[in-house]
């Protein structure tokens, strides 16, 4: 009430209560604009978790469809890793499943006639996400292989994933 008086009357508001008021105002828009950094990180975090553990999802849903119908296995070692390959009793022929340019790509055809596609899209890789193959390895008839999701070079989220081919014999 005083301060509607103060207010309307001739006299005004002193110099001190100007500047406290700009000080507090001041203070208000500082806590506020930490908040809202606080939340954006928040927000950037659990974004690029979820996008991460969907890429691992399709991913490895992709690379389990193709070990589920591998036929006629046979394990090489290239450049000290192992490289799988096999026949694909889906696609009809041989292939190998190899890593480039961060991704997972199948590996078809002669040494002649080589062709290499995507197993996904890099529309599929948001946020500089990208996926790598590792440790894949053909013991007692289950195939194992670790799928790692990875953001600059650092690994962010990888599942090690055990599977039997449906068509190979005992």
């Amino acid at each position: 009430m005083k301060l509607v008086q103060k207010l309307k009357g001739k006299q005004g508001v002193t110099m001190a209560e100007v500047l406290l008021a700009l000080l507090l105002v001041g203070l208000m828009l500082l806590f506020l604009g930490g908040g809202t950094t606080v939340l954006q990180d928040a927000y950037y975090k659990i974004t690029l978790r979820a996008e991460a553990q969907t890429l691992l999802s399709t991913v490895a849903t992709s690379v389990s469809e193709e070990l589920r119908n591998a036929d006629n296995i046979v394990v090489n070692n290239e450049s000290e890793r192992n490289v799988i390959s096999f026949f694909s009793t889906k696609r009809g022929y041989d292939i190998s499943l190899i890593n480039r340019d961060n991704m997972i790509y199948i590996k078809a055809g002669s040494t002649e006639e080589e062709q290499e596609v995507p197993l996904s899209s890099k529309k599929s890789m948001t946020n500089g996400l990208n996926v790598r193959l590792e440790d894949l390895t053909y013991e007692d008839h289950v195939l194992s292989y670790t799928i790692a999701i990875h953001q600059n070079d650092s690994n962010y989220i990888e599942q090690t994933i055990k599977i039997r081919p449906m068509n190979e014999k005992e």
